[in-house]
């Protein structure tokens, strides 16, 4: 149907098995340490948590909040 086909074999099969989409696990890091803070285009970001932000979420939306 027009995807590509990827081989999946682990336990030792092979099966061919059509991709429907495709997901990057992109994880920004920034050099500095994470950013908070409102851009010049007036827009709030919380960004380079590398693999933190999920534990950093609540703190960043907090500090963000206030």
């Amino acid at each position: 149907s027009g995807h590509d086909l990827v081989t999946v074999g682990d336990d030792g099969t092979d099966r061919h098995l059509a991709v429907r989409r495709r997901w990057s696990g992109f994880r920004p890091y920034r050099p500095g340490g994470p950013y908070v803070g409102q851009l010049p285009s007036g827009v709030w970001a919380c960004v380079g948590h590398e693999g933190a932000g999920v534990g950093l979420g609540p703190v960043d939306g907090a500090r963000v909040a206030d």
